[in-house]
């Protein structure tokens, strides 16, 4: 698993859309990408309060997105690229319990909260 983060604390928009564009670039092959979130309102959080939606963003550049949060049963990211938004250190061991998982940026909320994990995977910080 290769992972990446963007260094960004709290909600940022700028930090978002550069995790957007990072899945366009990823998405290349298959054209399938994973959006990552502890809980679906999130997603309704950041288009009521950003004023843009990740989802529709991305079906409207003919991705197909697959939502994965901490209640499903999703075992196998077949090898999709994945944003991770706003993760919890538990959401993390979650998505480690998942098998297939290739390519992770993780936009976290909080970077105190998953340093530790992301020193773990050697994670990269992207620019």
């Amino acid at each position: 698993m290769k992972v990446w983060y963007i260094e960004s604390e709290g909600p940022s928009k700028d930090a978002l859309l550069k995790g957007v564009y990072w899945l366009l670039k990823k998405s290349h092959v298959g054209k399938r990408v994973i959006i990552a979130v502890p809980a679906k309102v999130i997603l309704k959080n950041i288009r009521e309060s950003m004023g843009f939606d990740i989802i529709k963003m991305l079906k409207s550049s003919g991705i197909e997105v697959k939502v994965f949060t901490e209640k499903d049963s999703i075992t196998d990211f077949q090898e999709l690229p994945a944003l991770v938004i706003y993760p919890t250190q538990k959401f993390l061991k979650r998505i480690e319990k998942c098998i297939n998982v290739s390519d992770l940026l993780v936009v976290p909320h909080s970077l105190e909260e998953v340093k530790n994990w992301l020193k773990q995977y050697d994670a990269i910080r992207l620019a």
